[in-house]
C-alpha cells in the first residue's frame, strides 16, 4: 500500500449539515434575544426552532401545506401539492435581511430537503420561512423560556420583553 492510497475515511453517522438561509434583521434580532435569555446558543436555538415547525407545531406544516407545488409525505401524512398554487416567496417577509447560520441533523435536513421539493425552492429558503413560522408560535416561546424566567438578570428580563413585544406585533 502505497502513501497516496489508503483507507476511505468514515463519515459520521449523527454528521449535522449547514444551512444558511436569509431572514428578516428582525426575525434574527428575535433569535439572538431568544438565544441571550436562555443562555443557549444561536446555532441550537436555530435547530430547535426548526424542529418545533416540523415536529413540534403540526399546524404549521398543514398551514403551510398551501403552497405545496408538489405531493410529499413528511410525518407520515401526505400532503398534495398544485402547480397552481401560490409560490412561498408570497410570504417572505420585507425589510431588510441577513444571513443566519445553523447546522441540522441528517434526519432533519432530510426533511427540510423534501420540503424544498414540495415547495419548489431551496432547503434555506423553506429554513427561513419555518423559522418565521416557529418564532411566532407563543406556545413555544413560553414553555423555552418558561425554565428560566426564575433566575434572569435584569439585562435578560429587558432582552425578553423585546422579544415578546415582536412576537405579539405579528
Amino acid at each position: 500500500m502505497s502513501i497516496g492510497e489508503g483507507r476511505k475515511r468514515k463519515t459520521r453517522s449523527d454528521k449535522k449539515r449547514d444551512i444558511k438561509p436569509f431572514v428578516n434583521a428582525e426575525l434574527k434580532d428575535s433569535i439572538y434575544r431568544l438565544a441571550f435569555i436562555t443562555s443557549t446558543p444561536v446555532k441550537d436555538i436555530c435547530e430547535a426552532l426548526i424542529v418545533n415547525a416540523v415536529h413540534g407545531n403540526k399546524e404549521i406544516i398543514q398551514e403551510l401545506s398551501r403552497y405545496f407545488k408538489r405531493g410529499v409525505r413528511i410525518n407520515n401524512t401526505y400532503f398534495t401539492g398544485s402547480l397552481n398554487n401560490e409560490p412561498l416567496y408570497s410570504i417572505v417577509q420585507k425589510g431588510e435581511t441577513e444571513r443566519i447560520s445553523f447546522r441540522a441533523k441528517s434526519e432533519l435536513y432530510e426533511i427540510l430537503s423534501a420540503l424544498s421539493y414540495a415547495f419548489d425552492c431551496s432547503v434555506s429558503r423553506v429554513s427561513a420561512v419555518l423559522l418565521y413560522e416557529s418564532i411566532i408560535d407563543s406556545d413555544f416561546i413560553e414553555k423555552r423560556v418558561e425554565g428560566y424566567l426564575n433566575s434572569l438578570e435584569s439585562s435578560r428580563k429587558k432582552e425578553l420583553k423585546q422579544l415578546l413585544k415582536y412576537i405579539r406585533a405579528e
